[in-house]
């Protein structure tokens, strides 16, 4: 079984806009990148390149975003979120 590795890292932001077929929400709330399970079925390998590190190693990493509830109380505070719907 491969070992899967975890890494905290600051986020620019965990809110991201959605288009395509998740239509019915805003947004799109990504509180780490990466995978930790790599299902074959899985739609996000596509958008990532075998051929570099982490296309390579999909499916046994996981950046967690270690400041996505800061960034989140912020785009409340700020309004970002009012009469949105996030997913």
């Amino acid at each position: 079984m491969s070992r899967m590795t975890a890494w905290e890292k600051p986020a620019r932001t965990i809110l991201n806009p959605v288009n395509g077929f998740i239509g019915e929400y805003d947004y799109t709330l990504n509180p780490y990148s990466g995978c930790a399970f790599c299902c074959g079925y899985c739609y996000a390998t596509a958008f990532t390149q075998k051929n570099t590190p982490a296309g390579a190693s999909w499916g046994r990493w996981v950046d967690v975003k270690a400041n996505a509830p800061l960034l989140a109380q912020q785009a409340v505070a700020r309004g970002e979120l009012d009469g949105k719907t996030v997913s």
